[in-house]
């Protein structure tokens, strides 16, 4: 009898298929423990995250908006709410949204990640500028900071800067592709 491994692949598709199958058993379960009375910031802002990993942004931006409901200072719910507007192309939502995570905690990464692409797809360069900025700052290497730093200087028409940024970019693993 021949034994036949996986492939890289087939390996890679059936660790996907689990992922997913968790999340829905997740939003599963905290679906019933939502209809059974549990109603607290972290069982909404689990489920906004189980449905984010399920690529239900809607779903996702509803739950993340009960959790900050029910907590005004949950940053992380604060930071995925932006997450999920920015996916569902509420941009200017994502950046109001990832302002309001930095009120919160000062100077947070993840937040000002989100509010530089946001302000990149808004064509606020200048402000995207300074979030990229101040990511790299504290981490100089950040694959998407390198990157969104290359768009917003070339936004700003500052070439030599961006493609100063757009090597150290590729150094870090980044692939651009084409805008279409």
């Amino acid at each position: 009898m021949a034994i036949k491994m996986p492939s890289q692949e087939e390996v890679q598709k059936a660790q996907e298929r689990q992922r997913l199958e968790q999340a829905r058993a997740a939003v599963e379960k905290m679906q019933q423990d939502i209809a059974g009375g549990a109603d607290d910031a972290n069982i909404w802002h689990s489920l906004g995250v189980a449905l984010l990993n399920l690529s239900d942004f809607a779903g996702a931006r509803d739950a993340m908006l009960k959790a900050v409901e029910r907590d005004k200072d949950f940053l992380h719910a604060w930071t995925n709410l932006a997450v999920a507007h920015y996916e569902l192309g509420e941009y200017q939502s994502a950046a109001v949204v990832s302002k309001r995570a930095m009120e919160v905690r000062m100077g947070f990464l993840p937040a000002r990640m989100n509010l530089g692409m946001a302000s990149l797809k808004l064509g606020r360069f200048a402000e995207a500028e300074t979030q990229f900025h101040a990511i790299l700052q504290a981490e100089p290497e950040m694959p998407m900071a390198l990157a969104g730093m290359t768009k917003a200087l070339e936004g700003l028409n500052r070439k030599d800067e961006a493609a100063h940024y757009k090597l150290r970019a590729i150094q870090a693993g980044v692939c651009f592709v084409e805008d279409e």
